[in-house]
Parts: C-alpha cells; sequence; structure tokens
C-alpha cells in the first residue's frame, strides 16, 4: 500500500514538472524575434542572433527594427563603445539594404570599411557581404570584384564567384572560363 502511493506521487511530481516545463517552452516561444533580439545582452549574440534569424521582419516591420538599433547605436555612441557602435551600424547597413536603400547602406558600410583592420573577422566577412550586395544591386561590377577578391584573399570565403558579375557585364565568355 504505501509503496502503491509513492508510485502515485512520484507520477504526479513527474506530470508536474512536465507541465511547468512545457509552459516555459511554451512562454518563450511566444516571444517574436523582436522582443528576443531585445532580451540578449551581449551585443555580439544580438549581432548573430540578427544575422541568422530567417525571418527577421515576419512580425515587426524594417522600420521598427530600424529604430531599434538606431536607439541602440545612440546609446554606444553616448557611451563611446567603438565595438558595440561598429556592431549596431553592420546591423544598421543591413537595414537599409533590405530597405532598398542601398546608397545609404553602402556609405555606412564604406565607413566602417575605412576602419576594416580593427574589425574582427566574423564582422569583417559580414561587412564584405553586405558590401557585395549592395555593389551588385547598385551594377557597380569593379567594386564588387575588388571586394570578391578580398573576401577570397582573407579566406572568408573560400568558392568565391565571379560569373554572374561577368554575366551582367555581359561578358558572357569570361563568365563560362570562371563558372569552370
Amino acid at each position: 500500500m504505501n509503496n502503491l502511493s509513492y508510485k502515485k506521487a512520484l507520477a504526479l511530481l513527474a506530470v508536474f514538472f512536465l507541465a511547468v516545463a512545457l509552459r516555459a517552452q511554451e512562454e518563450d516561444s511566444e516571444k517574436n524575434t523582436y522582443q528576443r533580439f531585445q532580451d540578449i545582452e551581449a551585443v555580439n549574440e544580438q549581432l548573430n542572433f540578427f544575422f541568422n534569424s530567417p525571418d527577421l521582419y515576419r512580425e515587426n516591420s524594417t522600420y521598427d527594427w530600424l529604430d531599434l538599433i538606431n536607439i541602440y547605436l545612440n546609446a554606444a555612441i553616448k557611451e563611446d563603445n567603438v565595438k558595440e557602435i561598429e556592431y549596431y551600424k553592420l546591423m544598421q547597413a543591413r537595414i537599409y539594404y533590405d530597405l532598398g536603400d542601398y546608397d545609404k547602406s553602402l556609405a555606412i558600410s564604406k565607413e566602417l570599411y575605412a576602419d576594416k583592420e580593427d574589425l574582427d573577422n566574423n564582422l569583417k566577412s559580414k561587412l564584405l557581404d553586405i558590401m557585395d550586395d549592395n555593389y551588385g544591386q547598385l551594377t557597380m561590377y569593379t567594386e564588387q570584384i575588388e571586394i570578391r577578391k578580398e573576401q577570397r584573399e582573407l579566406g572568408i570565403n573560400e568558392n568565391v564567384a565571379f560569373y554572374d558579375i561577368y554575366a551582367n557585364l555581359g561578358m558572357y565568355r569570361k563568365a563560362m572560363e570562371h563558372y569552370r
């Protein structure tokens, strides 16, 4: 008898803990990407979350994100935190790219690029990707080729493709040579 009540108590306790765990998981999944981003303390984790989120603008608009990043950027500027300024400017450049304001995105990217020696490899990789995308959208193919060469030289991207740029320039034979 005593053994049976012990098993019932243990089963009840297991069900209770399972219910608590499921509820905590449900609460975490209820937070949208925008809220989860704000809950992250470290700027490098925010950057990774920002660039690795599959559907960043699903629940909140691009302008909401831009406002939020501007708030963080202004706070970093006020504190004169150079590292945070770089991270938030990179996120800002990506948002402007996503908005289709390629000139503004490129201007911010070039500002960061001027101090590229001070950037860590993760930041430099993302910066060069944004610059590559912007140059492509602005049909600045010569600059895009230079960025891709730099990506290859730095070992950021081993399989840098040039054939798409040459094809856009109408240089189809050269595109085919680079495709091989």
